[in-house]
């Protein structure tokens, strides 16, 4: 089949040129250049082919078909069991980086890094292999033990040395804290569930068909309530382990800017919000000092 008709043929079913293409390019083990190139679809491949692209017809998501998302310029393997990682949270990304630099100008070097709720492990990573300075420690955690598998598929791919542990939030370190004595100052991330459970209006079908609810949908009044629980657990930690100085930055869904700033304005914290590129306010700096 010649490729242009087979083009033509799923982009009138709604398909993106794009897609198509990133497909022939996978399953033919073929770089953009030489799909560019290619005329004709061997026949052995057709019918594989069509199939993929009848998937993608049901909303399930490229990068499930594929195994492999794009997050701050890497490829991370990603499957069902984790959500598939967004440009928008590459914002989370720029702000610890830049906050881990201010802090080496200021001697006030972090020695403990963890990410919660960590999925594919695409952040933890990026900032692990984005930060010159290795003197912190990594920790990356999940309460899912099937998307902690991803995580540590994608961190030995590229040699990222973080713990992985299974914990219901910051459960294991209130657990731990004969072990963490030394700790000093500590930053944190966290893409917690932040969509109100049943919120189909606001979401794309792919999300809701495929990717795991888990990481998804979490409470019902003000969707914020697990963020709560991690801040107070935070405040927690931080009082029984004298840490001078704890940062954490939260990703937020796009109608959580009141809801987040009454909590955080109630606990009289510190706290700053970002903007992503779609002009939402997506990430929050809360700083326990």
């Amino acid at each position: 089949m010649k490729k242009d008709k087979l083009i033509k043929i799923f982009m009138e079913k709604g398909l993106k040129n794009s897609h198509i293409e990133m497909i022939l390019s996978h399953f033919l083990w073929l770089d953009k250049t030489r799909v560019f190139l290619l005329e004709d679809i061997p026949e052995d491949n057709i019918r594989d082919i069509e199939k993929v692209l009848n998937r993608l017809l049901s909303w399930e998501p490229i990068e499930y078909i594929i195994n492999k998302a794009d997050f701050y310029g890497r490829e991370f393997y990603v499957d069902n069991r984790v959500l598939v990682p967004r440009n928008e949270t590459e914002l989370m990304v720029e702000k610890v980086l830049e906050n881990i630099k201010k802090s080496e100008k200021k001697r006030e070097k972090y020695d403990f890094f963890i990410d919660f709720w960590t999925g594919s492990c695409a952040m933890p990573i990026s900032i692990f292999l984005n930060n010159n300075k290795k003197n912190i420690n990594y920790f990356a955690v999940d309460i899912s033990d099937k998307a902690l598998e991803v995580a540590k598929k994608n961190a030995e791919n590229y040699k990222a040395n973080i713990k992985l542990k299974q914990s219901d939030l910051a459960n294991y370190f209130l657990e731990s804290l004969d072990e963490l004595k030394w700790v000093k100052n500590v930053i944190i991330t966290a893409n917690l569930p932040y969509i109100k459970n049943r919120d189909f209006i606001n979401m794309d079908q792919e999300v809701i068909f495929f990717e795991p609810s888990v990481a998804l949908y979490w409470w019902e009044e003000t969707w914020f309530e697990l963020y709560e629980k991690l801040t107070q657990q935070l405040l927690e930690l931080k009082e029984k382990l004298s840490i001078e100085k704890i940062v954490a930055f939260y990703e937020i869904w796009f109608d959580q800017y009141e809801v987040s700033k009454e909590f955080l304005e109630k606990k009289g914290l510190k706290f700053d919000y970002f903007k992503d590129f779609n002009n939402i306010y997506r990430t929050i700096k809360v700083e326990f000092i």
